[in-house]
């Protein structure tokens, strides 16, 4: 896991070792390996302040639309699909083309299949997510939701996250509620309670009654 959030980068994988031995977190880990499960377990790894300052450098050097589609990529996850990229950051095709090639040819994303994209580096994308503010994060998911609706109405996972993000807990209930129960169909029954329980959890601060 270190591994593939650091890219496999040294002074990244070192950087946030040291970060996780001060908030004790290398302990955590080793009640891990002893079989345990704790509760740092399942957070995404500290981007240590050395880290970011090169992480945010690098990003500086971006132009603006680079950027723009860099954080909109940030925002949807793997994978990145040029469509819904496209779709999301509202933007024309040949300026979000020209932006994949810049984030390609510097390392940030990797191209994997015919217009399907990953992000290169969980910590970059997680400083380029994190600088999004906290209106326009929402803004993104909410976009990247209305997007994937028209696209692809049956990725009700990825629905109910983007619905969830961008805060329409009434809608993120309903697909969360969805992908809880296709989870069950396939017997993928972990994954299928947490579905389920973020939709439980979605729709009581939507207000749903309790009967539903």
């Amino acid at each position: 896991r270190l591994h593939r959030e650091t890219g496999g980068n040294a002074l990244f994988a070192l950087e946030t070792l040291l970060a996780m031995r001060d908030r004790g977190t290398l302990e955590e880990g080793h009640a891990l390996l002893a079989g345990l499960q704790p509760a740092e377990s399942g957070k995404e790894l500290p981007v240590a302040p050395r880290v970011r300052a090169v992480i945010e450098s690098r990003i500086s050097l971006l132009g603006d639309e680079v950027v723009e589609v860099y954080q909109m990529a940030s925002v949807i996850g793997d994978p990145v699909r040029l469509e819904l990229l496209e779709a999301a950051a509202d933007l024309t095709r040949p300026v979000v083309l020209d932006a994949v090639d810049e984030l390609i040819h510097r390392g940030l994303l990797r191209e994997v299949g015919d217009g399907v994209y990953r992000l290169a580096h969980d910590q970059i994308r997680q400083v380029a997510y994190e600088a999004i503010g906290t209106v326009r994060r929402q803004s993104s998911h909410m976009s990247i939701a209305e997007s994937l609706i028209r696209m692809d109405p049956d990725q009700v996972e990825e629905l109910g996250h983007h619905f969830l993000q961008a805060g329409d807990s009434h809608r993120a209930a309903q697909y969360l509620l969805r992908a809880g129960l296709r989870s069950v169909g396939l017997s993928a029954f972990a994954t299928a309670a947490s579905h389920l329980e973020e939709a439980r959890m979605a729709a009581d601060e939507a207000g749903w009654p309790d009967s539903e």
